[in-house]
Formats: structure tokens, C-alpha cells, sequence
């Protein structure tokens, strides 16, 4: 066989490769084309886009909420109360060779109330229908229990 041969047939390989594999690429990319469209819609419709962001936003929530609590009024406690300890979670107290972790309990407790806080008001604003009537108005609770009732 000579080297032209070799190469027409190397060439003519090559192009029944290539039109094979672009025809299955062609029918993968389709076929995940088709997929992302419903998988889309299936996230839309499901408003798991929506429950998606609330968990980012409840975990960053969470997160600035343990920072207030650890470096802000975790050390104020402390210099209330006049502990040894730096941080708020380091307090213990041990009864019978026992170590309660009394501070750690404290702070995850003042988180939580915190948390629930802003969930409960982020909820009630979320309900109020005439901001109109609220503007030039101090917002208190009372303000949106009335406005609710409205």
C-alpha cells in the first residue's frame, strides 16, 4: 500500500469519525438542552429557587447573628459578670467533676431568640399591603398588628 493510499484512507476515516461523533454531540447537547428547560421549570414551579435563597439568606442571617453574639455581646457579659473566661461559650460550670457548658448554651440561646426575632418581624412587615399609610409613621409592632387588621 503507498503512502497515498494511507492517506486517502486516513482521511476518509477521520470524516466518517467526525460525522459520527458530531451527530452524537449533536444529540447529547439536544438532549441536555431539552433536560435544563424542564429541569428549570421544574425549580420554577416548585419555588425551589425561592426556598434556595432563603436558606442562603437565613444562613448568612445566622452567621452575623453568631458574630454579634460572640464579639459583641459575648464580651459585654463577660464584663458584667466578671469572668475569667474571654468568650461567652468558654463559660462553664462543674459540679461533681462534671463540666456543664453553661456560656455555649447561653450564646446559641441568644442566637436562636434573636433569629426567631427578625423571622417573626421580616414576616409581619412581609404581610403589611399599604406601605402608603406607614410612611411619616414610626414602624412599631403595634403599628403592624393595626396595619394587618386593616
Amino acid at each position: 500500500m503507498s503512502t497515498q493510499e494511507i492517506i486517502e484512507k486516513t482521511g476518509s476515516f477521520v470524516k466518517e469519525v467526525d460525522a459520527k461523533f458530531t451527530k452524537y454531540i449533536m444529540v447529547i447537547g439536544t438532549f441536555f438542552l431539552h433536560q435544563s428547560k424542564n429541569i428549570l421549570k421544574f425549580l420554577s414551579d416548585k419555588n425551589v429557587i425561592s426556598a434556595g435563597i432563603a436558606i442562603i439568606v437565613g444562613t448568612q442571617i445566622g452567621r452575623i447573628t453568631g458574630a454579634f453574639v460572640d464579639n459583641l455581646l459575648g464580651p459585654f457579659i463577660n464584663l458584667i459578670v466578671g469572668g475569667e473566661t474571654k468568650y461567652l461559650e468558654d463559660y462553664e460550670i462543674e459540679i461533681l467533676t462534671v463540666h456543664f457548658k453553661v456560656g455555649l448554651f447561653i450564646s446559641n440561646l441568644i442566637q436562636f431568640l434573636i433569629n426567631m426575632s427578625l423571622v417573626y418581624y421580616i414576616f409581619q412587615i412581609s404581610q403589611i399591603t399599604n406601605f402608603d399609610a406607614l410612611v411619616g409613621q414610626s414602624v412599631t409592632a403595634g403599628t403592624i398588628a393595626m396595619q394587618q387588621n386593616n
